[in-house]
């Protein structure tokens, strides 16, 4: 996979993307919904797993979910991601706006992931097997058909690079 890390403030490490036409981004986080991006019918997805811990060595990785299903920290356990239970989109927002968010990018399917989508430096929507809110995509900077391509594009940003050229 190519992927250049950079360090950060206080040593952290982050993915940059380069966009064409533009400035590169560092991305030191990244913010994702649970139910019906990472996980169908409250269980996780084959092959996220595997992923989030990939990128998980490369930067942070927070998932905020309403939990639907309730099953969302044991699909979770024993994964290097932080979890966060929330009520609705605005406690998400809450949440980026308290950190740095030139930094995070987020990936999200519902209505609830708009106003993360829209603040986050960085975006990108899922249409997956439980459907994305069409006004969803008024935000992403890429949508995707699941989480697999959606996880891959920070592990191979050169991906992004080649969507977003002009």
């Amino acid at each position: 996979m190519n992927l250049k890390i950079d360090k950060c403030f206080d040593d952290k490490k982050a993915i940059t993307i380069t966009i064409p036409g533009g400035k590169d981004i560092s991305i030191r986080e990244i913010f994702l919904d649970y139910t019906g991006t990472l996980s169908k019918d409250g269980k996780l997805i084959e092959g996220v797993a595997q992923r989030l811990v990939l990128l998980s060595q490369k930067v942070k990785v927070s998932i905020y979910t309403a939990d639907t299903f309730g099953s969302a920290k044991k699909e979770l356990e024993n994964l290097p991601v932080e979890i966060n239970i929330i009520k609705n989109g605005d406690d998400k927002e809450k949440a980026l706006k308290k950190k740095s968010y030139k930094y995070i990018a987020a990936i999200g399917n519902g209505i609830n992931d708009v106003k993360m989508l829209k603040l986050a430096k960085f975006s990108v929507a899922i249409i997956g097997p439980e459907g994305a809110a069409a006004k969803l995509l008024r935000y992403s900077d890429i949508v995707v058909s699941n989480i697999i391509d959606a996880l891959d594009l920070f592990l191979n940003t050169k991906r992004i690079t080649a969507t977003l050229r002009k």
